[in-house]
């Protein structure tokens, strides 16, 4: 994942939470979480250890 992929996160962020929801990531290559902490977002998208966790919220 590259820097492109932070603007369309960020506008799906904004408007779940405009709708009361949320969006969340289930963990994937290195990279994207290089890409998110660059781009300041870890507090926007903490990943998730796969998509039931992700669902129920639960961090690990």
């Amino acid at each position: 994942m590259d820097g492109s992929a932070l603007a369309p996160l960020s506008a799906a962020w904004d408007d779940c939470d405009a709708r009361h929801g949320w969006v969340r990531i289930v963990r994937g290559p290195a990279t994207a979480g290089l890409t998110l902490r660059a781009g300041g977002l870890t507090h926007r998208f903490p990943w998730y250890g796969s998509a039931q966790d992700a669902w129920t919220g639960t961090l690990r």
